[in-house]
């Protein structure tokens, strides 16, 4: 592997969890299974069981997916590690919950610390969700101004909370209006609506009290900053720039929008030309597609990815 193509990695967020994630690496590295017992003893919850066994309507609820796919996607980290002792990576930015996957694959939080975070976040999340009982949609086919024209038209609560890749942006709403979304986008042009498996409105105003309750724990975490260099701000799309609180940055994203498209072409810009999406599911590869086709992807999330992500990284 030389030292001219640059990698980032890509961490998946909620929304991609299914029954057997990790179990493979799991079963054949015990780095892996270490990771589940870091999971269990710092949150108190059964994740290797979860993960496993489901069942589906359980690792669907916040709180146990956010555990899932954050304890799969480091897995899945540290087995690769394992595997490409020489591995080194330019960037790294993580889908919403899997920002925190980035943290800890960029050395910006331990894995007890970012364990304990994540629980919390998930915690006040799944509280906020019970609240008010919100969803999300995603729009297929509209740009960014009909969108917003669309939440604005809504009689009810509806905001842009994802701008995935042209031509994909979903909305956060209320459950009460979510037939409204999907008929309005369609007379709008859409390609297609569809409700997204998630037990909430994220990263929007219905998720404030979370924020508010995350704030404490923002606060009292230990960061690493000097790692912070590595990491693509769901928030910004862009690294830390002088004098940004990484803290302020964490706690902005529960209730903002995320601007996946633009963190992908700011790496793009930057000269990576090889991404590796790490955790479960393929879902920041198809949107990879959308965004630019010609670049190199690489997923591991069991042992056939894995080993071809392997072959190719040592190809590069």
């Amino acid at each position: 592997m030389t030292d001219t193509k640059k990698i980032a990695l890509l961490f998946p967020g909620q929304g991609g969890q299914y029954i057997g994630m990790g179990k493979e690496l799991f079963d054949n590295f015990e780095i892996a299974r270490n990771v589940i017992e870091t999971a269990k003893k710092i949150t108190g919850h059964p994740i290797d069981d979860l993960c496993f066994n489901g069942p589906v309507e359980k690792l669907k609820e916040t709180l146990s997916s956010q555990l899932g796919i954050l304890s799969v996607s480091i897995m899945a980290f540290e087995v690769l590690k394992h595997k490409v002792p020489s591995l080194t990576f330019d960037y790294t930015a993580g889908l919403s919950l899997g920002e925190y996957s980035a943290f800890y694959a960029a050395g910006v939080l331990g894995m007890e610390s970012t364990f304990s975070l994540v629980h919390k976040r998930a915690t006040h999340m799944q509280k906020a969700c019970e609240k008010k009982s919100g969803t999300m949609v995603s729009i297929l086919g509209l740009e960014e101004e009909i969108v917003s024209q669309v939440c604005k038209e809504i009689n009810g609560f509806c905001a842009i909370a994802n701008l995935n890749c042209p031509g994909q942006i979903v909305v956060s709403c209320d459950k009460s209006v979510v037939a409204d979304v999907i008929e309005l986008s369609k007379t709008k042009g859409a390609k297609r609506s569809i409700e997204i498996q998630v037990a909430g409105a994220f990263h929007s105003d219905y998720m404030k009290s979370a924020m508010e309750d995350f704030s404490d724990d923002v606060d009292s975490a230990v960061f690493n900053l000097d790692a912070a260099s590595k990491i693509v701000f769901n928030v910004t799309s862009d690294t830390l720039s002088s004098g940004e609180d990484i803290k302020e940055l964490l706690k902005k994203q529960v209730i903002s929008p995320v601007l996946w498209e633009k963190s992908i072409r700011f790496m793009i810009e930057s000269g990576v030309m090889h991404f590796i999406e790490i955790g479960p599911g393929k879902v920041l590869g198809g949107l990879l597609k959308r965004i630019d086709r010609k670049f190199p992807y690489s997923n591991v999330e069991n042992i056939e990815s894995l080993e071809k992500a392997i072959d190719q990284i040592n190809n590069l």
